[in-house]
Parts: C-alpha cells; structure tokens; sequence
C-alpha cells in the first residue's frame, strides 16, 4: 500500500520544500546527463555497472545522511522514462522556486514520485524532516517471510555485516519445532569498522 503522500510531504512546510525541490531537480538533471553520455560512449546500452555519486545531500532538509551513494545504471536505466517525466513536472518550480505551495497534492504527487524514482536509483531512502512514518533518509533494507511451519531458523532479514543503514524484519510462523529460532531481522555484526588504531 502506497504511504499517504499529502500526510507524509504536506507536515514538511513550504521552506523545505523548495530546498527538497531544488535538491531532486539538480540530482535528476545530473542523472540524466550521465546515463545519457554513457549511452553516447558506448553508442549501445550503457553498461549496467554501478559506480560511486558525488551527492551534496542538505542536512538542513532531510532526514538522516546517505551512505557512499552510488548510482545503479541497471536501475536508472529502467525507471529513465519516469526520471524525464517527472524532471518535467518539477521544473516550472525550480524556476520559480515561490510557486511551491506545500497544500498543492499534485506538486506533492510528484515531488513524491521523484524522490522515489532517486530512492531506486541511489538504493537508499530520502526522507525529509518533519515526515513521519518513514525510515530516515540512508540504506534500508526490508524484508518479510511467512511460513505454516518452522523446522529450523527462520528470519525475514539476515545480514552478515551491516555497517549502516535501516533493517526492518518480519516473521510470521503459525507453528515451530523445539530449538526452532524466528526473527524478524538477523544481523550478525553490526557497527562502523574504523581504521584509527586504539588510543
């Protein structure tokens, strides 16, 4: 189920919206570029690989921090199209940043829709401040597993490592053998590794 978009965006205000604007209309038109010289270069598909994205993310506005963003080609490959429509829609309000109205519910609707569509690029959550009911903004990783009968070990989420970022894990089991473990979200190390030598 889609969040509410008028609910999550319209308690942000109007000030932070015309930064939030700003912010996605510049990454989206970066985007863009980039996708479109790698296709030049390769006269073909542009190659799928991932590679890092400088990102001068305003803390002022959003939620949270990105961690070494990256953009994913195989993904803004395929939500390109979507990319351009919604850099369309957005850009009469990077022009004229004083006709953002934070009640307009297509404005909302798609200031939404390209946060999302970024959210797929980047693989990680933009989350302004002042929305509720939404991870902040970083990596997320969610999961959800349900099964009649447990035998063993069973998580909706297992992570090795993680570093950063959100988990939200859900399990679901109607019945479990003896010794059997369930859980929402396994992670087995979690925290920044440093480089800095004990003091």
């Amino acid at each position: 189920m889609p969040e509410p978009v008028t609910i999550t965006l319209a308690a942000v205000g109007t000030v932070a919206l015309k930064e939030g604007v700003k912010f996605l209309y510049g990454q989206a038109a970066e985007l863009l570029k980039r996708w479109r010289e790698r296709r030049d270069a390769a006269k073909t598909t542009p190659s799928q690989a991932a590679e890092p994205a400088v990102v001068e993310f305003p803390a002022a506005v959003f939620e949270g921090q990105l961690s070494t963003p990256q953009i994913h080609y195989d993904k803004l490959t395929k939500v390109e199209p979507r990319l351009k429509e919604l850099v369309g829609k957005i850009a009469p309000y990077q022009i004229d940043p004083e006709s953002i109205d934070a009640k307009d519910e297509n404005l909302l609707k798609a200031i939404d829709g390209l946060r999302r569509t970024l959210e797929v690029i980047y693989q990680q959550r933009l989350t302004f401040k002042g929305e509720t009911g939404r991870p902040a903004s970083g990596p997320f990783i969610e999961g959800e597993v349900e099964v009649e009968h447990a035998f063993g070990d069973v998580a909706g989420v297992r992570i090795d490592k993680l570093t950063d970022g959100t988990v939200r894990g859900k399990a679901t089991v109607k019945t479990a053998d003896k010794g059997s473990i369930v859980s929402g979200t396994y992670v087995k190390e979690a925290g920044r590794e440093s480089s800095d030598p004990e003091p």
